[in-house]
């Protein structure tokens, strides 16, 4: 009988994602240290029978999860071509098209992820009790959100509400998430940093990289050249791979250079 999910969630991402905008032969390999944080929250729940990822974008994240769980569900307004290609390419993986609040499904949920969400929530006190609802005792949720210390407040960001319809409502600090949650039923089990600055500049070679081999594959030409820039590019990658893991676990625990706030909360009672 499996005990806790083993800790190789950063393979199964690698493996299962779907990006039409990158080659699947130059993958992001910069998220390595976020996914060992996510592999750790999931141990945390009780049990691994249902996930859920809100806001979760094109459903990269829950198509690693849904090797975890027996069922994942992406929650997510905007449509997206990848998310009708996760849910043909992995059964327990489905798709919900509207905002949570319109999800009819009574079930409870064993984990929930909400990855650069909590801060685009216009009315987050509210936002909260349903994550509750959502939940029994023994439930996880894990928020990845700005942290405000190196970020600044929400006026200063470029995702603003004013300037963005889905922005930046508002840049939440750690005991400000810790209050709410534990007013609705949360304690925080730990707290972790990420995305050091040298992560920035490595994801951006990185896409370059990506970006350039699924271009340039409809020329002709590039086929006959394509297995050296693979090499060249694999290597560099893997260099910029360790070298961002060194960077990200030296500053786990140092808001004061580091992008994001990872918070892992566990449902110990009902509110």
């Amino acid at each position: 009988m499996r005990m806790y999910p083993e800790h190789n969630l950063y393979k199964i991402y690698k493996e299962r994602l779907i990006n039409s905008h990158f080659s699947a032969s130059l993958p992001d390999v910069t998220k390595k240290y976020t996914l060992e944080n996510l592999n750790y929250a999931i141990n945390v729940a009780d049990k691994w029978d249902s996930c859920m990822d809100i806001g979760g974008g094109n459903g990269h994240y829950l198509a690693a999860l849904a090797a975890k769980f027996k069922r994942a569900l992406l929650v997510e307004v905007q449509k997206m071509p990848e998310q009708e290609l996760y849910e043909k390419k992995f059964s327990n993986f489905k798709v919900f098209n509207s905002y949570i609040e319109k999800y009819p499904n009574q079930e409870k949920i064993d984990f929930i992820l909400l990855a650069d969400l909590y801060e685009h929530i216009p009315k987050i006190n509210e936002f909260v009790v349903q994550l509750s609802k959502l939940q029994e005792t023994g439930g996880v949720v894990y928020i990845m959100t700005p942290n405000p210390v190196y970020c600044g407040p929400a006026p200063e960001s470029g995702l603003f509400y004013t300037r963005h319809p889905d922005g930046h409502i508002k840049q939440y600090c750690t005991q400000e998430i810790i209050n709410l949650m534990k007013k609705n039923g949360y304690e925080l089990i730990v707290k972790m940093y990420e995305e050091s600055p040298f992560r920035q500049i490595a994801k951006r070679i990185i896409f370059a990289l990506s970006r350039r081999d699924k271009n340039w594959q409809n020329n002709i030409l590039y086929w006959a050249i394509r297995p050296l820039y693979l090499i060249a590019a694999i290597l560099v990658s893997k260099i910029l791979e360790k070298l961002t893991y060194y960077s990200e676990c030296k500053n786990r625990h140092n808001e004061f250079v580091t992008m994001t706030q990872d918070l892992v909360f566990k449902k110990i009672n009902e509110a």
